[in-house]
């Protein structure tokens, strides 16, 4: 088999700490960043200059135009989304950390794999990688750079628990921010049902915003009961009681997000987390 040459990200990051270890790997494609004449189009890159978006758009445009002895089509692609990602990196306003970086190339392998094989069950980012993003100090950029991947949708369930956003924000208000912004965005794309996304307005302590949304769910066929049920006092143990025998109810249909809605109700944190 051949593998290429093990190099650090920081040289990626500096070419000016290249040095001849990369030996003859980097000589066959070299064409790719001499300059000819100015004029043919060709990027140069020398070993002082810093990589920067410019670069990495030009590697991006090239890639599928060269076929990489010992790189599969689907790595040429993967190359692609490291080289983007690295030149984040590289911006002059510095938005993104290592530790960012680190976390954004993973995430964004990911996300490719996603797109690659759609139906299939792909697994969610390591503890190992959402851990770049729990160290990082830029974690604001990184949360727009997350967001960014579903632009004019929002963020479902699925796509925030498997970029991992609950797990790395450190920042407690920040957090219930993001939860609160989630929340939002299932309701809009599930059709504004409010069962959807009771179980976040709950937990964040806001049931009179989950109440009306309630009152505004004209046509949906539980919003009768549930606007008389969520007018009680749940603060008094007669409620809690009866929250909590809903949830059982609703378990034993397999209504699973309903049932922790109602739990969370009744005060029964530990019973809506099982």
């Amino acid at each position: 088999p051949i593998y290429s040459p093990l190099v650090p990200l920081e040289e990626i990051l500096d070419p000016a700490l290249l040095d001849s270890s990369v030996g003859h790997a980097g000589q066959k494609y070299q064409g790719l960043f001499d300059d000819t004449d100015g004029g043919s189009g060709v990027l140069s890159v020398g070993h002082g200059d810093r990589f920067d978006k410019l670069k990495a758009d030009f590697l991006v445009d090239q890639l599928p135009q060269v076929s990489l002895y010992g790189v599969s089509n689907v790595g040429q692609i993967q190359l692609m989304s490291v080289v983007e990602t690295i030149a984040l990196g590289s911006q002059e306003d510095k938005s993104i950390d290592e530790m960012g970086l680190r976390y954004l190339i993973m995430m964004n392998l990911y996300e490719y794999e996603k797109r690659r094989s759609p139906g299939r069950s792909t697994p969610h980012l390591c503890y190992r990688d959402i851990n770049w993003a729990l160290n990082s100090d830029t974690q604001i950029a990184l949360i727009q750079h997350c967001r960014s991947i579903h632009p004019g949708r929002g963020l479902d369930w699925h796509a925030f628990r498997s970029m991992g956003l609950a797990m790395w924000i450190r920042s407690r208000s920040m957090l219930l921010q993001e939860i609160e912004r989630l929340a939002r965005d299932i309701y809009s794309l599930n059709d504004r049902d409010p069962s959807s996304c009771g179980m976040f307005f709950l937990a964040l302590k806001k049931p009179r915003v989950l109440f009306g949304l309630w009152k505004m769910a004209h046509g949906h066929p539980e919003q009768a009961k549930m606007v008389r049920f969520l007018s009680n006092d749940f603060s008094l143990p007669r409620w809690k009681t009866a929250a909590n025998k809903n949830a059982f109810a609703l378990l034993g249909k397999a209504r699973y997000w309903d049932a922790i809605t109602f739990f969370l109700l009744g005060d029964r944190l530990e019973d809506a987390a099982l």
